[in-house]
């Protein structure tokens, strides 16, 4: 092995120079001379187009300028010219066949392209297809047979000289770079995170892994050396492999190049010399290569099979699993359903004999036991990769049901493979004797292998051990071990691994990287054996070799490398092996055992899907608290807490990067765990769909992406969310939509929809982005737009059900029921397509700026979200100060007005003020309540901008947005001519109920409640996640704090207020009861299993009128006595424009305070004079017998806000305190 530069024979160094002109501009040129060197093809990614060099037309001479030179120019027919984004396009000259270029062009199509053939002769380019896969990396093999495609799809297409596609390698990363054996049997393939792969071209399949490298490898090249490969890497190397052992024969350090896409590494087709790029690509130098100083590195060559459990919970994995590995069903207190997963790892001859490896070689098989309940299916998607072979469970007594089930398992595994090959085995489990097998419907069960792909059905019986020697040869006959894929790696990396190994078997659930730095220095691992037969097996070869060398009196450490370091993890972190983080105080980390990661995020998943406030959503500032709610973990369940907290970073982590949920306002929202509620119209669409995608797998987690890349981008204004539906709404116009509907067996498809008034344009940029999505997400789409009749006069609208089926039958036309026209699907589908999803430069470049950002932001949102949850210590999170309520009523806001205007006088006089407890208040808030009249006249700009207020309280503040307590006033209420019919004529009883303008009587009708729809629309729906309930018999709300045992009581005063009867405030008698109910039921669901009482919460109730101003407030009272019979003790509410203290502090009855607050925006004419805008701050003590309230006052228009210094002393005495208490009894 060469540590430094190996001596050779010749090095030339070439300086290269780059120019441009504007007859000839490129982005990144593919460059490529022609096999008889006759021409030189340069790309142009713009037009984009071909240029054709002709050499003899050139005459290349050192110094010469061939800019310009006339040139063959072959525009590509591809359709109209694009000048928003230029295209992808490569070259590759066939070496065989005459001279045929191929040229790859990236499509409108994110994620495919198209394929050309040009004869430079002829100068035309001829359109061979289309593959779905963009044009990184071109190469045709040797023989001139098969063309190699690679790009951002995880893989490797192969396309014949006709155009056709001829397979595809799967590889689960980015290709940066591939190269042919000279005899085209071997590709060679180097993915951006992975190690560099050997494939056997003909099977297409991966046959050697070759670790080595500590960073990206950039360009791979096969030798004329016999069995040599060169790679290139951001490492500073340039390394030299055999391409059938792995074993490293020398290093070449070479300058690295940070531009991936264009590094350079090439052998001579005959001679012993390799050319390479250095200097950043200015540097060109060739080596000429002495095999006789080749020398092989020591290597460790591993192979490994992954065997995953899957099926219901309760059906029997975790006892067929140990009864694989351990050859023993468990014990009694072994017994119970497996949360999240498990490991099994054996050696390969404990599961069979005859898979022991031959002698140097190693070989492991690691049974995956995966937790079969609904929660942890988000989490099972991301380590189902890398499968060889998968045990599908079910109980085959019960019929359609449990075939069902494993037809939707079967589902999910093939999306995650993609084209990879695994074997499937159905297992009957729990088959314990003769009169259980009699049960089993042997026909339905071969039906269902053969749909499914199954290769046999075993009956077993884990507890007496039925058919388990005949599953046990059907796993050993299932894995091909020759054809295998293999690891060749250095020593240290495997050394790393297998210190990793052991760490994992002695129970470490986390390390921080630097830590294992140093227990490899050190062999820490080696110290005491493990139990495990396969783990003791490499600690005894480790502890040998560490023997030797001290024997031999080396007293050397073993050789250590922080880059390999890094290599190793980062590839077992790739692979899923294990869970890598990096810390918010800077130190990388690492979580040892998956299935604690898999309990932890099931756990999070739970406590966000039964968030008592109903959405399910975790609020980010919590997630590192001491006290977060951790549901289905006891605490023996738990890790140790400093190692919980890297846990729970790693796990947020992993979410957030997977799309399983979604920053918003301070929380992080799962969609595809919203459930419906009484206010939702699921059948109901604004908008007719437009199209929708069929396609089926881990949909969940699909959708969940969908949604949180559309939120990360930002392009589509502001999110609403419902069961299995979603809408961005941006500020003016309409709302592009999409919903998720279910097929059963594992498909769905997503509608894609618009309200009316969503402009054409953004149409398009929406379903785009849709589209590329779904591509990107690996997803085999198939488009299907509404089928309407070709009938001009009929447009009937043809069923799903009826395309779907007619297709299924190959048909190419139906018959219209209503015209009888006959309709040809194609021209059906063209002309909606035609109509709904033109494809035009701005819709392309809207998209490919969303999905920049959403690659760009994503780290910095994860690093954001985890510096909000675990930026304070355990520490900090404890305290015994008193909870603090900003009450604020009266916001007024306009279309004109600025939200940061009238919140920086706000954050100042609470950051920056002087407060009576305590000198300052110290700047933490627990909840924000805003009782009313959030805008001025109700308008959707209104609306808006007070939505930008609270989302600059919740930044600024750290809060989320669920504990915003937001009540209707009346000036949120639109004035709805469309609300009254409008009639000469109407009963008495009528008139009772109708307005009288003139000779017209008006009567509310169904458009009444929609008064408040624009609330809920433009203001409470996107920042709560839910919709305000239009029905005032529904208009109270309960919103609980089990926490901190607050619950509030909101409620509409303004539920009959309109342009007719401006004063006519009041609480509707059945919201009001419907809330107790629904409050009585939030307290008893928080308090089981636990010692609170109901009368420990304390309850606040909250509404916009106030109930001492007998013109402007709430007339009848009634009301208030049934919440104080409720144990309301505190009421909040607004309209308060006027200085005094009967508005500010109502004592009703002795036993209720009613604290007001208000005018905090009102304008001029909504004033008394000389009245200030004020708002009041609450100290709520935790054992709720005080709470204390500041009363603030601005007087004058933004101006500085103080105290209003008008409450007596506490002895009695008249004025002078800016504060009241209220003693509240226990």
């Amino acid at each position: 092995m060469w540590d430094a530069t190996p001596e050779i024979t010749r090095a030339v160094t070439l300086v290269l120079e780059h120019e441009k002109t504007a007859e000839h501009s490129w982005h990144q040129p593919s460059v490529g001379w022609s096999p008889d060197g006759e021409y030189l093809a340069t790309s142009n990614s713009v037009e984009p187009a071909v240029y054709l060099w002709r050499n003899a037309d050139v005459g290349w001479r050192e110094g010469n300028s061939v800019l310009n030179h006339s040139c063959k120019a072959i525009t590509l027919p591809i359709g109209a010219r694009r000048k928003t984004r230029n295209r992808d396009v490569e070259l590759a000259w066939n070496p065989c066949h005459g001279n045929l270029l191929a040229v790859g062009v990236e499509d409108d199509k994110w994620g495919s392209s198209t394929i050309f053939f040009v004869d430079p002769d002829l100068a035309n380019a001829h359109r061979v297809g289309t593959i779905r896969e963009e044009p990184y990396v071109m190469r045709w093999s040797p023989d001139g047979s098969v063309l190699a495609i690679s790009g951002h799809s995880r893989g490797v297409t192969f396309v014949d000289r006709d155009g056709n596609k001829a397979g595809r390698i799967e590889v689960g990363d980015w290709v940066f770079d591939i190269s042919w054996s000279f005899d085209s049997s071997l590709i060679a393939i180097a993915p951006s995170h992975l190690p560099i792969l050997i494939c056997d071209a003909r099977a297409q399949r991966i046959q050697l892994r070759i670790e080595g490298h500590s960073d990206y490898v950039s360009g791979i090249a096969f030798g004329s050396i016999d069995s040599v490969l060169a790679s290139s890497s951001d490492d500073g190397s340039v390394r030299l492999w055999h391409s059938t052992s792995g074993k490293q024969l020398a290093r070449i350090d070479e300058s690295a190049w940070p531009n991936l896409r264009l590094s350079g590494l090439a052998f001579h087709p005959s001679l012993p010399t390799l050319a390479s790029s250095g200097e950043e690509s200015r540097v060109l130098r060739i080596w000429d290569i002495d095999s006789s100083l080749l020398h092989a590195a020591d290597v460790v060559s591993y192979t490994s099979a992954k065997i995953v459990l899957v099926g219901e919970s309760n059906v029997g994995k975790s006892c067929l699993a140990m009864r694989l590995a351990e050859d023993r069903y468990p014990e009694d207190f072994e017994h119970g359903t497996t949360h999240g997963m498990r490991f099994w790892p054996m050696e390969a001859e404990d599961l069979h004999p005859s898979a022991k490896p031959q002698e140097g070689q190693r070989r492991d098989v690691v049974l995956w036991d995966f937790g079969g309940q609904e929660e942890y299916q988000l989490v099972h998607q991301l380590f189902l990769h890398d499968t060889t072979l998968t045990l599908v469970l079910i109980d085959p007594t019960r019929g359609d049901v449990e075939f069902n089930r494993a037809r939707e398992w079967n589902k999910r595994l093939e999306k995650q493979l993609g084209e990879r090959r695994a074997v499937k085995l159905l297992v009957g489990a729990r088959v314990d004797d003769g009169k259980k097998s009699g049960l089993i419907n042997r026909g339905a069960i071969q039906a269902l292998c053969d749909e499914c792909g199954f290769t046999g059905f075993f009956e077993t019986s884990a507890l007496t051990g039925r058919e388990l020697a005949g599953l046990r040869d059907a796993l050993a006959g299932a894995i091909d071990w020759d054809n295998l894929a293999k690891t060749s790696r250095p020593e240290l990396f495997q050394r790393i691994r297998d210190e990793i190994e052991l760490m994992r078997e002695a129970g470490d659930v986390v390390v921080l990287v630097a830590d294992l730095q140093t227990s490899v220095r050190e062999n820490r691992a080696l110290a005491e054996p493990p139990k495990k037969p396969a783990s003791r097996r490499f600690w005894e070869f480790w502890k040998r070799k560490v023997s030797d060398e001290q024997a031999a009196k080396t007293q050397r450490a073993v050789p250590f490398d922080d880059a390999a370091l890094k290599a190793v993890t980062d590839q077992l972190a790739t692979q899923g092996l294990i869970v890598k983080t990096q810390l918010t105080g800077g130190d990388d980390a690492i979580v040892l055992q998956l299935p604690v990661i898999e309990r932890y995020a099931a756990s999070l998943i739970v406590a966000a899907r039964d968030n008592p406030r109903s959405v399910p959503a975790l609020e980010a500032s919590e997630l590192g608290s001491p006290g977060i709610s951790l549901p289905g973990m006891t605490l023996e369940d738990r890790v140790a807490r400093g190692q919980e907290r890297i846990v729970l970073e790693a796990v947020v982590e992993l979410m957030i990067e997977h799309g399983l949920c979604f920053r918003h306002e301070g929380l992080l929202v799962f969609p595809t765990l919203l459930r419906a509620t009484e206010m939702d119209c699921p059948d109901e669409l604004p908008g007719s769909v437009s199209l929708y995608y069929d396609f089926s797998g881990a949909i969940d987690n699909i959708y969940a992406s969908l949604i949180s890349w559309l939120v990360i981008g930002q392009g589509f204004g502001r999110i609403r969310l419902w069961e299995n539906r979603v809408e961005f709404a941006p500020e003016g116009y309409g709302a592009c939509g999409l919903r998720k509907v279910s097929r059963g067996g594992g498909f769905a498809h997503p509608d894609v929809y618009f309200h009316d008034g969503t402009p054409t344009q953004t149409q398009h940029e929406f379903t785009h982005f849709v589209h590329q999505h779904l591509r990107a997400s690996g997803i085999d789409v198939v488009e299907h737009f509404e089928l309407i009749c070709a009938n001009t006069d009929c447009r009937y609208e043809f069923s799903r059900e009826v395309v779907q089926n007619r297709m299924a039958r190959g048909e190419t036309d139906v018959v219209c029921p209503q015209c009888k026209t006959r309709v040809k699907l194609s021209e059906g589908f063209r002309q909606e397509s035609d109509q709904q999803r033109q494809r035009d430069e701005q819709a392309e470049r809207k998209s490919f700026a969303l999905m920049t950002r959403v690659r760009e932001d994503l780290p910095k949102l994860v690093a954001s979200v985890k510096q909000r949850g675990f930026g304070r210590t355990d520490d900090e999170y404890r305290t015994d100060r008193p909870l603090r309520v900003l009450h604020l009523s009266d916001l007024h806001f306009t279309s004109e007005a600025v939200a940061e205007t009238k919140l920086q006088w706000l954050i100042d006089d609470i950051r920056k003020g002087g407060w009576p407890s305590g000198g300052r208040f110290g700047g933490e808030l627990d909840y924000v309540v805003i009782s009313g009249d959030m805008t001025h006249q109700g308008t959707d700009a209104g609306f808006r901008r007070a939505s930008e207020f609270v989302s600059l309280l919740v930044e600024r503040f750290g809060l989320t947005a669920e504990r915003f307590i937001l009540a209707p006033g009346n000036h949120d209420v639109q004035e709805l001519d469309e609300a009254y019919d409008w009639r000469m004529n109407i009963s008495e009883e009528e008139k009772k109920r109708a307005v009288q303008e003139g000779r017209l009587f008006g009567l509310p009708n169904d458009r009444y409640n929609d008064r408040l729809k624009a609330f809920s629309e433009q203001f409470y729906h996107p920042l709560l996640q839910k919709p305000y309930p239009l029905d005032p018999a529904r208009q109270g709300v309960a919103t609980i704090f089990p926490e901190t045992r607050l619950q509030f009581l909101t409620l509409n005063s303004c539920w009959e207020i309109d342009q007719f009867h401006p004063t006519r405030a009041s609480i509707h008698p059945d919201a009001l009861a419907r809330m107790i109910h629904e409050a009585d039921r939030q307290i008893d669901r928080a308090i089981m299993n636990t010692d609170v009482r109901p009368e420990e919460y304390l309850r606040i109730g909250v509404w916009h009128h106030p109930v001492a101003d007998g013109e402007r407030g709430i007339r009848n009272q009634e009301f208030l006595g049934n919440l104080q019979n409720n144990r309301v003790r505190v009421c909040l509410t607004g309209d308060v424009h006027e200085m005094r203290r009967d508005l500010i502090d109502y004592w009703h009855d002795n036993r209720m305070h009613v604290i007001g607050a208000g005018s905090f925006g009102a304008k001029g004419q909504d004033l008394s004079e000389g009245s200030p805008r004020l708002y009041n701050l609450l100290e709520i003590a935790r054992d709720f017998s005080r709470i204390r309230v500041h009363t603030r006052q601005q007087a004058k228009p933004d101006g500085a806000w103080k105290g209003w210094n008008e409450w007596p002393m506490p002895d009695g005495s008249e004025g002078g305190l800016p504060y009241f208490d209220i003693h509240l009894t226990r």
